[in-house]
């Protein structure tokens, strides 16, 4: 190999060094501590607070009321939805963004939390994961906290220390397919240690 191309690539490697150490690290999610998502019979809004974020927004409409009714088991695990946001601002990095008509802010949201009977005032836990979206790219979040219901308003409660989403309980066919298949392997196995003893 002669010099000249040794030498490229000398340079060729610490260009391609360069180009891999200035790439960002991934941005981990922004963790809500303070504020709701909140549903009347006039309006939904949503104010969220983070570290380097503030989020408030607002939109008319009834989104809740008439849906469910008192006694009603409700599980919002998987539920979500999209939100094009055309009124209010986000606040990022010291950069404030404002949501308008012809340029929505668009929120992206997945909701988890344990099945649970619809009771006015009840304090269910949940967990958010969710992602502003618009010219400036993308922010991701996470958060969670209590899902309070009235007649009045549906409002998710972000808290700094939420109380955790239990893991859903197995229904009783699941129950039951699980302690059958267990049964079936106990009986296989006794009947393997008896046929081993036998002829020996």
């Amino acid at each position: 190999m002669g010099r000249s191309t040794r030498l490229m690539i000398l340079v060729l490697t610490m260009c391609l060094g360069v180009a891999t150490s200035a790439r960002p690290d991934p941005i981990d999610p922004i963790v809500i501590t303070a504020g709701q998502m909140n549903s009347t019979r006039t309006d939904f809004s949503m104010t969220m607070f983070g570290p380097g974020l503030t989020a408030n927004f607002e939109v008319p409409g009834q989104f809740w009321f008439g849906i469910h009714n008192p006694g009603e088991l409700l599980d919002f695990t998987g539920s979500g939805g999209s939100i094009p946001w055309t009124t209010g601002t986000l606040m990022f990095g010291g950069t404030t963004y404002s949501a308008s008509s012809s340029a929505p802010i668009l929120f992206e949201y997945r909701l988890d939390s344990p099945t649970f009977p619809l009771v006015y005032g009840s304090g269910t836990p949940f967990a958010l994961q969710g992602t502003f979206s618009d010219g400036f790219g993308r922010i991701d979040v996470t958060g969670g906290g209590t899902i309070s219901i009235t007649p009045e308003a549906f409002t998710l409660g972000f808290q700094e220390n939420p109380p955790p989403v239990p893991a859903p309980i197995p229904e009783p066919a699941t129950l039951f397919l699980v302690a059958t298949g267990l049964a079936v392997a106990r009986m296989k196995k006794v009947r393997m240690w008896r046929s081993h003893h036998v002829t020996s």
